[in-house]
């Protein structure tokens, strides 16, 4: 193998290790006042730090709190509906809503039945 070649094989597989690496999870909680969201791999006793690594490190530290994120369900079925000045998705379930619905507009979330 010349070295030319010998090269192209180690850039390309520090190139795709390092892609690998570095794919974020979708976020889990969210912070209000920094308008912030992150993937938090665990969270301080107080819940005022998200960790974003493992073992405790890379601390996001939230004043009030980080919440925890919900959304809907990949793969679940909704329909959009405008209420309290917001979009929300609301789960169709065997064909139906009802007041029941879950219904998730982002970090917020709640049933149908609250909202109409």
């Amino acid at each position: 193998m010349e070295k030319k070649d010998y090269s192209m094989v180690v850039l390309s597989t520090v190139l795709l290790v390092s892609l690998g690496l570095n794919v974020m999870p979708e976020p889990t909680h969210y912070c209000d006042s920094r308008e912030l969201k992150a993937y938090c791999f665990s969270l301080s006793e107080t819940l005022k730090t998200c960790y974003t690594l493992p073992n405790n490190k890379g601390g996001k530290r939230c004043s009030e709190g980080w919440k925890e994120l919900i959304i809907a369900p990949e793969g679940v079925e909704t329909v959009q509906v405008d209420a309290n000045g917001k979009i929300w998705e609301c789960e169709i379930k065997e064909g139906k809503i009802n007041k029941y619905s879950n219904c998730f507009s982002g970090k917020y979330h709640g049933y149908l039945g609250e909202f109409i």
